[in-house]
């Protein structure tokens, strides 16, 4: 198969001219972005997978800032960012964007990029993160009242090192790394 050009996915964009998006993720039905406000709050939108349509702007979280990795299951956007409760990972809820993000996990999160990801889109048990400086760190049942964030489950990695995938079908994550082989490469862990 052939790739081609792009079609344009959004219909109506409507973006704060000063937020840039670092971060996009998808539920398997909807796209979602994030702001990358340097202070104060995040703006959440959201477009169909589906077809082309017009960009829906889903609330803006009042304590969260630097939005740089994101997830999203049915009922939370997972956020790489800085806050109120400084850097970290914090949770926002979908139905209720505008209510206070809760932090579930402090780490590095850096101003650049950074991958997040969970294991699944319906009761999560798992979401991983990549710090500032390439550790992956994992949080147990992220969606529950109390989180457990394990701290760094792999090392490899540097302050060059952001990508990071989940395979879901298959339970597998991904990372990119540079700290073994300079010129970089893809690592699997299970």
């Amino acid at each position: 198969m052939t790739w081609g050009p792009g079609s344009a996915w959004n219909l109506t964009p409507t973006y704060t001219a000063t937020s840039p998006t670092y971060a996009l993720t998808t539920d398997g039905t909807n796209i979602f972005m994030m702001s990358r406000r340097t202070s104060g709050t995040t703006d959440f939108y959201s477009v169909t997978t589906a077809n082309p349509a017009t960009l829906v702007l889903r609330g803006t979280a009042p304590n969260i800032y630097y939005g740089v990795g994101f997830a999203a299951d049915n009922q939370y956007f997972y956020v790489a960012s800085n806050g109120a409760n400084g850097e970290g990972v914090y949770r926002v809820s979908r139905s209720n964007v505008a209510a206070a993000a809760s932090k579930i996990a402090t780490l590095d999160t850096s101003t650049l990029a950074q991958g997040v990801d969970v294991d699944a889109f319906v009761n999560p048990q798992h979401l991983y993160v990549r710090a500032y400086g390439g550790d992956t760190h994992a949080i147990i049942q992220p969606a529950y009242a109390t989180p457990v964030h394990v701290g760094a489950i792999n090392t490899l990695g540097t302050t060059s090192d952001y990508a990071m995938t989940y395979d879901k079908a298959n339970g597998a994550l991904y990372i990119y790394e540079t700290e073994t082989v300079s010129t970089g490469r893809i690592v699997r862990i299970e």
